[in-house]
């Protein structure tokens, strides 16, 4: 079940960048997806709350060696903005 897998994908609060196992991208952005790599991080506010995951069709768009300074920003953004609309 791609929703169990999920949590795997997501659990420390580092980006996951490159290209994605099926399991994962299945997990992720849904059975059949054509994503090919991914940056995957988990969106996090006194708890995990869910996960922001950015897909491309390109293979090399996401690199395990690129730099996730700015994706951890949004996802913290992310976390903050939507902490007060998640019953826990």
């Amino acid at each position: 079940d791609a929703g169990a897998r999920a949590p795997a994908l997501i659990k420390n609060s580092k980006p996951l960048c490159g290209p994605l196992r099926d399991e994962d991208r299945d997990a992720a952005f849904g059975a059949g997806s054509k994503v090919m790599s991914a940056v995957v991080i988990q969106l996090d506010f006194d708890g995990p709350i869910g996960m922001l995951a950015l897909g491309s069709f390109d293979a090399q768009q996401f690199d395990p060696k690129m730099e996730t300074d700015f994706v951890a920003y949004i996802a913290d953004v992310i976390s903050r903005l939507l902490a007060p609309y998640v019953q826990a």
